[in-house]
C-alpha cells in the first residue's frame, strides 16, 4: 500500500538535489494553490526541467498530447520567468514546444512530470496526463474525519466470487506510489477444480480508497498440478509442493501463539508496538519435528499491520503543501538514486527467516510483501543440506501480521499459463474500449475512487490447477485536506536525515491509535461506486 517509501523518497530528494527558494513571495503565491480560496479550474503542472507552471482556463488535447492554458511560469528557483513577445526567437517554428505565448503556455505531454489538482473531475479521461496525478480533496468518510491518519488507503483490490459471495483475494503493485516504481505484482487466488461446463473465472476490480490508480495489466497465470499438491510462488517461480507439516511449539513452549500459526485461517499473531521505538527488533523462534532441509521450504502467510499506512499518511502531513514538489523531483531523479532508497527499505525491513542447521542459524531469506489488506503465501526454499527443528523469524515489533508457518517438500518448478480477460463489464455493461486497454501492456487504465470491473477470463481444462494474480501498475495518493494542518519542515529534515529517531518521536503517536486502527481502516472505505 503506501509503505514509508513516502519519507524515503524525502531523504533521497532532498539530501541530493541542490533547491534554493530565492522569492518567497512568488512561492507563497504558488502553494496558495492548496488552499480553500483558490479557484477550482487552476493547476500544477511539473516539468522535466524542473519548471513549474500555474494554469487557469486549461484544456487537453488528446489526439496531439499537449496541455493549454493561460498562467504563469516558474524556474527551478521558482522565480517567476517573465513574459515574451511572440516575436522572440524562442517562439520561431523550430521552437513550437516552448512555452512563451504571451500567458499562452502550451506544454507537450512528455514535457510533464506530476500534476496536481484540488478538482479531479474529468480528470480520468485524460490517461496520458495522468501518469502522475496528485489531487486535493476535503471529501473524506466520518472515521476518516475521526483521525485522517486512520483512513482506508489501497492500491487496486481484487475480489473473487465463491457461491455468488465476493471475496477479499487481493491487493496489487502495494509499494509503486509513483509513476517511476510502477511494477508487477503476482498475488495467490484460489486453486480450482474446471469442468467444461465451469471454466469462466470473474475476478472484480475495485478502487476502495481515495487514491488514483493507473492499470497497465490485470492477467490470471494458471499452475496445473496433481490433486493434492500445493503452489507457492516466490522470486519469479511456481514451486509445486507437498501438504504442510505444522510446528509443534513457539519459543520453546506451547504457548497460545502456536494456534495462530498452525493455519491460513485469518487468526495472526500480532504483537504490539514498542511504546518508545517503531523500529525495534524481535524474533519467534519455531519448533518442527525433525526433517531434511534439501529440497524442502519454509511457507509463511503473511501482510503488513496499519504501521506503515499510519507512516504513509503521517509523512504526507508533514510535507503537507510541499509534498506535489518533493515528488516531482523524485521523479525527475536518476536511475542511481531511484535505486537509492532500497537501502533505506531496510530501516523497517521485512520477515528475515533463519533455520537452525548444525547448531548454526543459516539465514535463507527475507519476505518484503507490502500491504495490511491481504494475506500473502510465500515459500522461501532451504537449499541447504541438514536436519532441521528449528526456524527463526526476525522483524519489527508490531508490523507484521503471521497467520500461518509450515514446512515442505518441493517436487518441482512449473511454468504458468498466462490469462488475459475474455470480457470486461463496467456497470454490468460490456466495454470493449477498456477491456482492450487492460489487455495492451503499452496502454493504462485510470481508475478514480468507486470505480469499479468485472473481469471474466476463460480457464484452461486443467482438472487441478491453482490461479495467481499478475497485475501491473501504481497508484498516486491523495492529499486529505486535514492533512495539510500538520505541514513541518523540522519533521520532514529529521525523516531525511536521522529515520531512527524519528521513528521513535512516532511511537507515542501511533501508541494512541493503535488499538483503534483497525475498525477505523476498515470502515472508513470509499463507499460510492461511479
Amino acid at each position: 500500500m503506501y509503505r514509508y517509501v513516502v519519507y524515503i523518497i524525502v531523504m533521497i530528494i532532498t539530501c541530493t538535489c541542490s533547491y534554493k527558494i530565492t522569492n518567497k513571495k512568488e512561492v507563497s503565491r504558488i502553494e496558495a494553490l492548496n488552499t480553500d480560496s483558490i479557484p477550482d479550474n487552476y493547476i500544477k503542472v511539473h516539468l522535466n526541467d524542473g519548471k513549474l507552471a500555474v494554469l487557469s482556463k486549461f484544456s487537453f488535447n488528446e489526439q496531439q498530447k499537449y496541455i493549454i492554458g493561460y498562467g504563469d511560469l516558474y524556474t527551478p528557483e521558482r522565480e517567476l520567468i517573465p513574459w515574451i513577445s511572440k516575436k522572440h526567437p524562442l517562439n520561431s517554428s523550430k521552437n513550437t514546444n516552448k512555452f512563451y505565448h504571451d500567458k499562452e503556455l502550451v506544454i507537450p505531454y512528455e514535457e510533464c512530470i506530476l500534476v496536481e489538482t484540488n478538482e479531479y473531475k474529468g480528470f480520468n479521461v485524460i490517461s496520458p496526463l495522468l501518469l502522475s496525478l496528485s489531487t486535493f480533496t476535503s471529501t473524506a468518510t466520518v472515521p476518516c474525519l475521526f483521525d485522517p491518519k486512520a483512513c482506508f488507503g489501497s492500491c487496486p483490490t481484487f475480489y473473487i466470487y465463491n457461491d455468488n459471495k465476493k471475496v477479499l483475494k487481493a491487493e496489487g503493485f502495494s509499494s509503486s506510489i509513483t509513476k517511476s516504481m510502477e511494477a508487477t505484482d503476482i498475488d495467490y487466488l484460489q486453486d480450482i477444480l474446471t469442468t467444461d461446463s465451469n471454466r469462466d473465472f470473474k475476478l472484480e476490480l475495485m478502487n476502495e480508497a481515495y487514491e488514483t490508480h493507473y492499470i497497465r495489466s490485470c492477467d490470471l497465470l494458471v499452475v496445473p498440478k496433481d490433486f493434492g499438491e500445493h503452489v507457492f510462488y516466490n522470486d519469479h517461480s511456481f514451486f509445486i509442493t507437498s501438504d504442510l507439516s505444522k510446528p509443534i511449539s513457539v519459543n520453546d513452549t506451547n504457548s497460545e501463539v502456536l494456534d495462530l500459526l498452525l493455519y491460513d485461517d485469518n487468526k495472526e499473531y500480532l504483537p504490539v508496538c514498542d511504546k518508545d521505538n517503531l523500529n525495534t527488533k524481535q524474533s519467534v523462534i519455531v519448533e518442527f519435528d525433525e526433517f531434511d532441509a534439501e529440497n524442502s521450504g519454509i511457507v509463511i502467510v503473511q501482510r503488513q499491520s496499519f504501521m506503515t499506512t499510519f507512516l504513509f499518511y503521517q509523512s504526507m502531513a508533514y510535507m503537507g503543501s510541499k509534498a506535489g514538489e518533493l515528488l516531482a523531483r523524485y521523479e525527475r531523479s536518476s536511475m542511481f538514486l531511484k535505486d537509492a532508497y532500497k537501502s533505506i527499505n531496510e530501516v523497517l525491513g521485512g520477515v528475515e527467516v533463519e533455520v537452525l542447521i548444525n547448531g548454526k542459524w543459516r539465514n535463507i531469506g527475507c519476505i518484503k510483501e507490502q500491504g495490511p489488506i491481504v494475506n500473502d503465501k510465500h515459500i522461501l526454499p532451504i537449499r541447504k543440506e541438514g536436519k532441521i527443528t528449528k526456524v527463526r523469524l526476525t522483524m519489527t515489533q508490531g508490523l507484521w501480521r503471521i497467520d500461518q508457518i509450515g514446512v515442505c517438500k518441493i517436487y518441482r518448478k512449473e511454468k504458468p499459463v498466462v490469462i488475459q480477460a475474455s470480457s470486461l463489464k463496467k456497470l454490468n455493461v460490456e466495454n470493449c474500449d477498456l477491456l482492450e486497454k487492460i489487455n495492451h501492456e503499452e496502454k493504462i487504465i485510470v481508475n478514480l475512487p468507486g470505480t469499479s470491473y468485472t473481469l471474466t477470463y476463460r480457464l484452461p481444462p486443467y482438472k487441478s490447477a491453482s490461479v495467481f494474480l499478475k497485475s501491473r501498475g501504481f497508484y498516486t495518493e491523495w492529499m486529505r485536506r486535514e492533512w495539510l494542518a500538520e505541514e513541518d519542515e523540522k519533521m520532514v529534515s529529521l525523516m531525511m536525515h536521522n529515520p531512527n529517531k524519528w521513528l521513535k518521536l512516532m511511537a507515542p503517536k501511533y501508541k494512541t491509535i493503535e488499538p483503534e486502527m483497525e475498525r477505523l481502516f476498515w470502515s472508513s472505505k470509499y463507499a460510492h461506486v461511479h
